[in-house]
């Protein structure tokens, strides 16, 4: 998809540094021990480029929002799922380069991350409401122009992705559109669900994690190793619920009833197969 805004992906401050102490603090008033590993010291890992989250398909977020924006499809939206303030500084990027001010409710079941994007979007000039709890008990039909998300359906088992798929189709108004993106892995079985950090990922990322540069991490206030220990838990605890393909991720779509879908594979991996996926799909 070609933005109606050329560079607008070039216009996102996360504030990733700034953001980091704040995010860390909330996450130990906030988060059980069940995410305090994902979400605390996350916008420290992603500042130290041990983990990406929201950067390696930031462009096709922010140019598919700016589209949609320049369209003037509508200024309610609603970021579905944050693991921290990523996605909403896509959001805010791209209204801001179409010259719109959107309406932005943030969903999601823990309060760590609501909060780290309450403090994103004041410290942006933006205003937004938080949804604390599942996206699915959100009951707001056709209360959205736009729904943008990233990495969140491979969150869900795949018996449960249908349903949130249609739910968002719900939550749209007649003519809104999800944007989304993410990881596709198509060398692993479909039984291979909610397992241990994938295998061919892992040794990159233990390369990361070993090669963590000492003055960044003083830069940043911490200590090179607890961000190490930090990282390598991250490692260990991570899993992932694998979508192996456009097709399951069109026939999601499909089936829910969106009239227009639109898939963009990008960075190819080394078998030939895309291994990221980009998503517009526009509801009937």
């Amino acid at each position: 998809m070609t933005a109606s805004v050329p560079g607008a992906s070039l216009n996102v401050d996360e504030r990733l540094a700034e953001g980091a102490p704040l995010q860390l603090a909330l996450a130990d008033r906030f988060c059980k021990d069940s995410c305090w590993w994902y979400h605390g010291p996350r916008q420290y890992l992603r500042a130290l480029g041990v983990i990406a989250g929201v950067a390696k398909d930031r462009e096709f977020l922010v140019d598919a929002i700016a589209a949609s924006a320049a369209a003037a499809r509508g200024e309610r939206v609603l970021v579905s799922g944050a693991a921290d303030a990523g996605t909403l500084s896509c959001v805010l990027a791209a209204f801001r380069a179409a010259g719109r001010s959107p309406h932005v409710t943030v969903a999601d079941c823990c309060r760590t991350p609501l909060e780290a994007c309450l403090a994103y979007a004041c410290s942006a000039g933006a205003a937004v409401d938080v949804h604390h709890g599942d996206v699915r008990s959100l009951d707001r039909q056709g209360a959205f122009d736009l729904i943008c998300t990233h990495s969140f359906i491979g969150q869900f088992e795949p018996e449960a992705r249908a349903g949130l798929v249609r739910h968002w189709y719900d939550l749209l108004a007649p003519g809104g559109t999800v944007v989304t993106a993410g990881r596709l892995r198509p060398h692993l079985a479909t039984t291979e669900v909610a397992r241990q950090m994938d295998l061919a990922d892992a040794p990159a990322i233990s390369m990361r994690i070993r090669n963590i540069d000492e003055s960044a991490c003083v830069a940043l206030g911490i200590t090179r190793p607890i961000a190490q220990a930090w990282a390598e838990e991250w490692l260990r605890r991570k899993t992932v619920r694998p979508l192996r393909s456009t097709d399951e991720l069109y026939a999601l779509f499909d089936a829910a009833g969106f009239r227009q879908t639109t898939l963009t594979p990008f960075r190819g991996s080394a078998a030939g197969q895309p291994d990221r996926v980009g998503l517009v799909a526009i509801r009937g």
